[in-house]
């Protein structure tokens, strides 16, 4: 049973008011103590220029983000190999190509699935401009005894010799490319 006491006022309370003080204008500190993180502050606006940094990015109009895109590289694509890879190669009648990479859970845990998903990325990102055009790629990795080992310039070899190596497929005789299965 709950026994309800009435409120009684200790002589050290006072009833406050709720209305505050008006807004300080910059109540902030302005100048050389002002803190460098927070918004607002004294930083240095962007240099005209800075977007260009961004052609270097890896975004996402560049990737393979659906299943029916990727079985559709599978089924119609032209396949490649290499040592650590197998890549599927085919024309999406887009000006850009795009990229999906696959690690199966036999590669090896997350970590490691997720560490060459990364290389293979940044290796794209970083050969961008030797990729030709209106290509769907998509990266798969072999199951190896040795795919701990790898590192980015192993991964950048193969992949760039095997880019030299591709040629464009012609359109006839395959599906529509941007058609879903």
């Amino acid at each position: 049973m709950f026994y309800i006491f009435p409120r009684s006022v200790a002589p050290d309370e006072t009833d406050i008011s709720t209305q505050q003080n008006q807004k300080k204008e910059n109540a902030r500190l302005q100048g050389t103590h002002a803190h460098q993180k927070w918004p607002g502050c004294n930083q240095q606006k962007k240099v005209q220029g800075q977007e260009k940094i961004g052609s270097l990015t890896f975004p996402k109009h560049l990737r393979l983000l659906k299943r029916p895109l990727f079985q559709g590289c599978y089924k119609w694509g032209r396949r490649y190999a290499t040592r650590h890879f197998i890549v599927f190669i085919r024309p999406n009648g887009l000006g850009h190509w795009r990229l999906g990479i696959t690690a199966s859970r036999k590669i090896g845990r997350a970590v490691v699935r997720n560490r060459i998903k990364r290389l293979v990325r940044e290796t794209f990102r970083l050969h961008q401009k030797q990729v030709p055009g209106g290509l769907d790629i998509v990266v798969v990795c072999k199951k190896r005894p040795d795919i701990y080992k790898l590192n980015l310039d192993i991964v950048r070899g193969q992949i760039v010799n095997l880019l030299k190596q591709v040629r464009v497929p012609e359109k006839s005789g395959t599906k529509p490319e941007n058609q879903m299965e």
